[in-house]
């Protein structure tokens, strides 16, 4: 929560600037493209950039562009970072898991050694 609170109340503002309508397609996409810019920041500081890029590549392969950009925090697509920043947390999960669990294997074995 005090991670995301300043990325929450930035977007909050930036949707009650804007006049933000569901029931209309080009208004949503445009609050998407500038007013989730904190949140855009967010998910890059957060995600792996091998992720990043891997994700950016595998959706320049599925779509039928052909442009070469070069690939900065500028160019990203949300649809890029949000499954590198999933990934990137679960890996980090089950790192911290694996650490958890390490000392009691070692306890385990410790034990069994005397018994």
């Amino acid at each position: 929560m005090f991670v995301m609170m300043p990325v929450g109340k930035e977007i909050y503002n930036n949707s009650q600037n804007e006049n933000l309508s569901f029931n209309n397609v080009a208004s949503v996409v445009n609050f998407v493209e500038t007013g989730m810019s904190g949140y855009k920041s967010y998910l890059i500081k957060y995600s792996e950039p091998e992720l990043v890029s891997f994700f950016e590549k595998i959706q320049k392969v599925n779509s039928s562009e052909d442009n070469e950009e070069i690939i900065d925090d500028e160019n990203i697509s949300i649809f890029s970072l949000l499954p590198a920043y999933a990934l990137s947390e679960i890996k980090s999960a089950f790192i911290i898991g694996f650490y958890i669990y390490l000392p009691f294997v070692v306890v385990d074995l410790v034990i069994s050694s005397f018994c």
